[in-house]
């Protein structure tokens, strides 16, 4: 599982060896100084239940320097606009996303093409 943060920009989310790569959650401390795309960012919270690990994404808004959580419609329209994006994440009515794998098992990934570039 690999959880990134530098870009200052929400990136998006993949399996790889059915593991997580949160690309980047986004911009937390520095004012969003105009830049449209350093506004939304994304909390990951981690459930774990024997060998089964639940990640559920909250997609916020910075406002006023503080993070909100955004309403159903904006947080589904943020997750689906995150690139890459697992087709392991299901994003919810509520416009939170959750993504579920297993702590132990490394291999026979659903995905198996590393898709994101990083150079």
């Amino acid at each position: 599982m690999v959880l990134g943060s530098h870009p200052h920009v929400s990136q998006g989310i993949e399996m790889y060896k059915n593991k997580p790569i949160f690309y980047s959650l986004g911009d937390f401390v520095f004012y969003p100084l105009g830049d449209s795309n350093t506004y939304s960012a994304y909390f990951v919270k981690f459930s774990l239940s024997g060998e089964k690990c639940t990640a559920t994404v909250y997609p916020v808004t910075i406002s006023n320097d503080f993070p909100v959580y955004m309403n159903a419609g904006s947080g589904s329209s943020f997750l689906n606009s995150l690139s890459p994006l697992t087709k392991s994440l299901k994003v919810n009515q509520d416009g939170t996303g959750t993504l579920t794998f297993n702590l132990t098992q490394t291999t026979n990934s659903t995905e198996k093409d590393f898709k994101f570039n990083l150079f």
